[in-house]
């Protein structure tokens, strides 16, 4: 019950420091869906300055980023309602988005109509074959998947999930604050996952849409402890990595939870 209320407070936070005056030289945003994620550690939410207990590490966040690749919205009927797919010799394109707590954790999916909807909105964490063997250039130097790491490399495509850090021994005596790096990934095509949420809403002019979403990195991250393991690639690299990637993949499921 206690982060339904903390997600209620942070809301209003966020509403009340919002503006609306947008810069002269970017477009208004028009896309009215909104997931909008709260990733907490223990009880309070993960960012870049506060330390962290981590196995026998103390560690500080530098980067913790998810990848979406898909959405759409079907009726109460089960009928794709929008985008519409009719046209199969041009079919809609999604254009991929992320969630960072450096970049931004609000994911703008789609934009709908103004009017009463009864339905299911569905839309996929990770990437498929084509939009993971795009270069960051085909995106742009703007783009979501431009943002430092996400891009594995040349023939290797995008991570789905990256998570990137400091960490130091908690026993060291020297070195008080975290300062050796670790980074933890999940390849964008290792992930390929489908959530779903059912909704009855309006959409107006003035109020976007926002579906509430909670990451518990300290359960995504349970077991793991960058004293033994710091670098953690995917993508079948060797065994060991492979089994600890989808250990990972394993326990985000587990611990991203839609809550409205």
């Amino acid at each position: 019950m206690k982060y339904f209320f903390s997600l209620s407070l942070i809301a209003i936070v966020i509403v009340a420091c919002n503006t609306t005056i947008v810069p002269v030289d970017q477009e208004p945003e028009d896309r009215n869906v909104v997931l909008r994620h709260f990733f907490y550690y223990g009880n309070g939410l993960a960012d870049t300055t506060t330390r962290f207990e981590m196995g026998n590490a103390e560690v500080k966040f530098r980067e913790v980023a998810l990848v979406f690749g898909s959405y759409y919205f079907t009726d109460h009927l089960g009928d794709t309602l929008m985008p519409d797919f009719s046209d199969s010799i041009n079919p809609p394109i999604f254009d991929p988005v992320v969630s960072s707590i450096v970049h931004g954790t609000d994911v703008f999916l789609f934009s709908m109509p103004k009017g009463t909807y009864s339905g299911d909105h569905h839309f996929r964490m990770g990437l498929d074959s084509a939009q993971d063997s795009k270069g960051p250039g085909a995106y742009g130097s703007e783009h979501d998947l431009a943002i430092a790491d996400i891009y594995r490399g040349e023939n290797d495509g995008y991570n789905g999930m990256l998570i990137q850090g400091l960490y130091r021994d908690v026993s060291d005596t020297i070195n008080l604050a975290p300062y050796l790096p670790f980074t933890y990934r999940i390849p964008a095509q290792g992930m390929m996952d489908d959530w779903s949420k059912q909704m009855m809403f309006n959409i107006t002019s003035e109020v976007k849409l926002n579906m509430n979403v909670v990451v518990r990195l300290d359960s995504v991250l349970r077991g793991f402890d960058p004293l033994v393991v710091d670098d953690i690639m995917g993508g079948n690299v060797d065994v060991l990595d492979e089994v600890l990637s989808d250990l990972l993949h394993t326990q985000l499921l587990d611990s991203y939870k839609i809550q409205i």
